[in-house]
């Protein structure tokens, strides 16, 4: 009879013992991780001019050969509860974007007439990307979950801090004295900002106490206005139409977008790290 009672007991109290269970693995909660992300550029060119990049822009006689969107980052994340946690990251990579833009030509000082020209530009960039991100991630306590430990889904966003660096040209002269009188000078900018929404599947272990390893995948949605107008265009609308600050900020946001984009939308993650406390 006291058998009876006694399993009957467990069997009542053993939910509230596992409910009330402390967050964290082995009482740890913290950890930080260092995660790359890596995914065929289908869609380049990547910032040494490569890419599978059959319908996109291209530049010079570039490779259309396998070549690879990627990211570093540093992610250090706390359990907040059994199947709950919060990370903040800071990301960084690389990347290629082709933009073009036109500069009124110089006159000829051997010709008469006062008739305005253009110097059509096509310009290649190497674009500095870094990023900070704040993720919220929700361990599936149906297989055996527990933050930080197992499979888990996220949601967050990231602010990607963007600059370009032109580090090719060509340029189109209106007049055939460009060449021996060069161009204006580009106005062109080289930093845009935007939000991306991100989401990500992820399988957590943790060896021998203390190390992590970290697989999943990671899905990326650029939050940018005018970005979708472009997706699916190799140029903005009035991409040669600079004659405004605003246009000579669409001149290169609009390329920038797309090329994020597809960096952006799709890379398998691996990361390994260490619980922290």
């Amino acid at each position: 009879m006291d058998r009876i009672i006694l399993a009957a007991l467990l069997i009542f109290i053993t939910p509230f013992i596992a409910f009330s269970q402390a967050p964290g693995y082995l009482g740890k909660r913290a950890a930080v991780v260092f995660n790359l992300s890596s995914f065929p550029a289908f869609n380049g060119p990547t910032q040494n001019n490569r890419g599978i990049n059959e319908f996109g822009d291209r530049f010079g006689e570039s490779e259309n050969g396998l070549a690879f969107n990627y990211e570093f980052d540093l992610e250090f994340s706390y359990a907040v509860g059994r199947v709950r946690g919060l990370s903040l990251g800071f990301g960084q990579y690389y990347t290629g974007a082709i933009t073009k833009t036109r500069t009124v030509s110089r006159p000829n000082p051997f010709s008469t007439g006062d008739f305005v020209g253009y110097d059509r530009h096509e310009l290649f960039n190497r674009v500095n990307v870094r990023s900070i991100n704040l993720m919220y991630h929700k361990f599936n306590a149906d297989k055996g979950a527990l933050a930080p430990m197992g499979i888990s889904w996220s949601i967050g966003l990231k602010y990607l801090f963007i600059k370009g660096e032109i580090v090719d040209k060509k340029t189109n002269y209106d007049r055939q004295s460009g060449e021996l009188f060069g161009h204006n000078p580009l106005k062109i900018p080289n930093k845009a900002n935007f939000y991306v929404l991100k989401f990500a599947f992820q399988n957590t272990q943790i060896i021998k106490d203390r190390f992590i390893f970290k697989t999943g995948i990671r899905i990326g949605l650029p939050l940018a206005s005018g970005y979708l107008d472009n997706i699916g265009n190799n140029l903005a609308s009035n991409a040669y139409a600079t004659s405004t600050k605003e246009e000579e900020v669409v001149d290169f946001e609009f390329p920038i977008y797309r090329r994020l984009f597809f960096h952006e939308i799709f890379r398998f993650d691996l990361g390994v790290g260490l619980l922290l406390f």
